[in-house]
């Protein structure tokens, strides 16, 4: 029988979490084709799949040969995939056991849907904002330059958590149209890692029509980013140069020689602080960090936007 569902896991790193995510797409109500994407995991990550793949002929495992980036390892197993809808989800994610199948059946009941996710809990059960009205270059800066757990706090706590129409969903976990997806080509690659990524998804989804809907019904919880957490210097240059290729493809160059701007000041800003308390209190951490902003200032005034 056709597949309603195809499940898309891009995994790096991720043995601690990816038997727990596996586990709770196969205890849904709604059977689902998984495929796992791994971007060459050094830890016990493939071993884990593979454990899973002896007893559950429907998972597939991809093997890269090197980190592609998450954009373009969750388009490798488009080929192969015929079901309905996709379900692109982080391997850091438990589902409840009714979650695919209210996000189905919202988009089944609203042919102008395109893009739908859940509500998502952190996981001692606080909500977690997922879904953005905009994603403007105020809102850009904001997030970019202000410290990222001062904004998360501020976005959560401020946030409605009703079921409403958006520009676009937490790329962590939604539910598209395979047939949408396949039209407007997946993912853009050039777009690494982090959340301009989906942003682009939902602005070009809206161009053909179709509407994003954050839909507090379905509940998942999410454990947050432990496969990153090593990579912090790449993580933040990935987020930084995806806004700018992000902003400059859909708002401008104007507008993106603005943030480019505004990413170096910060940058250099934060490289002076953590220079000062390094020469202060001798402390490594302080001169990690002070290296991290330094190159970060560096490569992102290097870094040619090609769209």
């Amino acid at each position: 029988m056709k597949e309603l569902v195809s499940v898309v896991i891009v995994t790096y790193n991720s043995s601690e979490e990816i038997g727990g995510c596996i586990d709770s797409i196969l205890r849904n109500k709604i059977p689902c084709k998984i495929f796992i994407v791994d971007n060459n995991s050094k830890d016990q990550t493939v071993e884990t799949v593979e454990s899973y793949r002896i007893s559950n002929p429907s998972i597939t495992l991809i093997r890269n040969t090197e980190n592609y980036g998450l954009a373009y390892a969750n388009n490798q197993p488009l080929e192969d995939i015929s079901s309905k809808y996709i379900l692109i989800l982080n391997p850091d994610l438990i589902l409840r056991e009714d979650s695919i199948e209210k996000l189905v059946d919202k988009m089944e009941s609203d042919p102008s849907l395109g893009m739908i996710g859940p509500l998502t809990l952190f996981e001692g059960g606080e909500r977690h904002q997922t879904a953005f009205v905009d994603y403007s270059l105020f809102t850009i800066l904001m997030w970019r330059v202000f410290p990222y757990n001062l904004m998360r706090k501020i976005f959560d706590s401020i946030s409605s958590y009703k079921t409403k129409d958006v520009l676009f969903v937490s790329g962590a976990c939604y539910l598209i149209h395979t047939q949408l997806f396949k039209e407007i080509g997946g993912y853009d690659p050039q777009l690494f890692l982090t959340i301009s990524d989906v942003a682009d998804i939902g602005v070009r989804i809206r161009k053909r029509g179709y509407r994003a809907l954050f839909y507090s019904e379905s509940v998942i919880t999410h454990f947050g980013g432990r496969s990153n957490a090593p990579l912090k210097y790449l993580t933040q240059y990935w987020a930084l140069t995806g806004d700018l290729y992000f902003i400059r493809k859909h708002k401008g160059l104007t507008q993106e020689k603005i943030a480019r701007i505004v990413f170096i000041i910060s940058s250099l800003i934060r490289f002076l602080t953590f220079s000062i308390l390094g020469a202060i209190t001798f402390k490594q951490g302080y001169r990690e960090k002070m290296t991290l902003y330094r190159d970060l200032a560096k490569n992102v005034w290097k870094y040619k936007v090609t769209p």
